[in-house]
């Protein structure tokens, strides 16, 4: 399905995504926060490796996928998430 700007007709739009980067950046921040303290319940030696090695995991996978998923929905419904090319203009579908 070809996408128009209601602007000039171009169909040279582009998707900014803001929510979905957004999103992505947030849930892989909360991701790592939690596999953090999670690992800090095995003590000393279990905080450090487990903190490092679940923030990592848990951050890169987990959060950062469910908080694009969720910033696709903020995209789609609440954001003026296209960009025409040529005049600028943004909106949504």
């Amino acid at each position: 399905m070809t996408i128009y700007c209601p602007q000039c007709s171009s169909t040279r739009i582009q998707t900014k995504n803001l929510g979905r980067k957004t999103g992505s950046a947030i849930g892989a921040l909360a991701g790592a926060a939690r596999g953090a303290s999670l690992g800090s319940a095995g003590g000393p030696v279990g905080a450090l490796v487990g903190g490092v090695a679940g923030a990592i995991m848990a951050g890169l996978f987990s959060g950062a996928a469910v908080g694009s998923s969720l910033g696709a929905v903020v995209d789609n419904s609440l954001l003026n998430n296209y960009q025409c090319r040529d005049c600028g203009y943004n909106f949504s579908r």
